[in-house]
């Protein structure tokens, strides 16, 4: 969310910006590309890998111990 919300910062008042320019010598035109160095894919990717390395580290180190229900049921008939 964080990297979201730097994105549209950073297209509101950066992009913005230029678009309206207040020397009035002209509009300056921005169409993102999908594989520049700072296109459309590579911000999805940046944005998407911090999700991916934490499910693969929910994966190899759980979060939360799940019980098992058979050590629970012989726990209590004891």
């Amino acid at each position: 969310m964080i990297l979201f919300q730097v994105l549209l910062m950073r297209w509101n008042v950066v992009i913005g910006g230029q678009l309206m320019s207040k020397s009035e010598r002209g509009a300056v035109f921005f169409h993102p590309e999908w594989l520049a160095k700072e296109g459309i894919l590579p911000a999805l990717i940046i944005m998407v890998l911090p999700l991916v390395i934490l499910f693969l580290l929910s994966r190899i180190f759980p979060f939360w111990q799940e019980d098992d229900p058979a050590v629970a049921i012989q726990s209590t008939d004891s």
